[in-house]
């Protein structure tokens, strides 16, 4: 089973990608902090990223998640960011990321990572609460660390979502035509 994130920072149309790729049939595996994030609104719970203080909590909560996310998959699957993406998220509010964090980035391996420029225009939601001059910081801070542990991004540039995709799709059948 191969394993393709989107990452980028907050804002890039991951989801939106994610979606329609789900459409043309691929496995989609959904950002596990934004399904953390909902169930502790609906639950009136604090550990949210924007709870300075749970922060710690809140991303090794994401990294179990995502794994088990990402175990679930039984065939080929697109990922709605990774593990190391929450080492971009410490780091943007000047922490250190958690042993577990740091060995479950450093242990996980993908095939292909995405990397979808920002939006050019930036919105808030209920689960996405930071401004965008912290947005385009970790957007910056998620290259670094994906290119710190060895990967070579994909750059995606912005462009209508039915074009992203169909450049993604490009990127992996030229994939698969090498593994042959």
């Amino acid at each position: 089973m191969r394993k393709f994130v989107l990452t980028g920072g907050v804002c890039a149309g991951k989801s939106e990608t994610l979606l329609a790729l789900g459409r043309e049939g691929f496995h989609m595996v959904e950002e596990a902090a934004r399904v953390i994030i909902k169930d502790q609104l609906n639950k009136g719970g604090e550990v949210l990223p924007w709870v300075l203080h749970k922060h710690d909590e809140f991303q090794q909560q994401v990294a179990r998640l995502q794994l088990e996310l990402e175990a679930r998959a039984q065939r080929d699957a697109f990922l709605d960011r990774s593990v190391i993406d929450g080492i971009a998220f410490y780091r943007a509010l000047g922490q250190t990321p958690s042993e577990g964090v740091m060995k479950a980035a450093k242990n996980a391996r993908y095939d292909k990572v995405f990397y979808l420029e920002m939006l050019p225009e930036y919105h808030l939601d209920e689960g996405r609460r930071m401004n965008i001059k912290h947005a385009r910081l970790v957007h910056t801070l998620i290259k670094n660390v994906y290119e710190e542990l060895g990967y070579e991004l994909i750059h995606v540039p912005f462009m209508s979502i039915k074009d992203r995709v169909d450049f993604i799709k490009k990127h992996i059948e030229a994939t698969a035509e090498c593994d042959h």
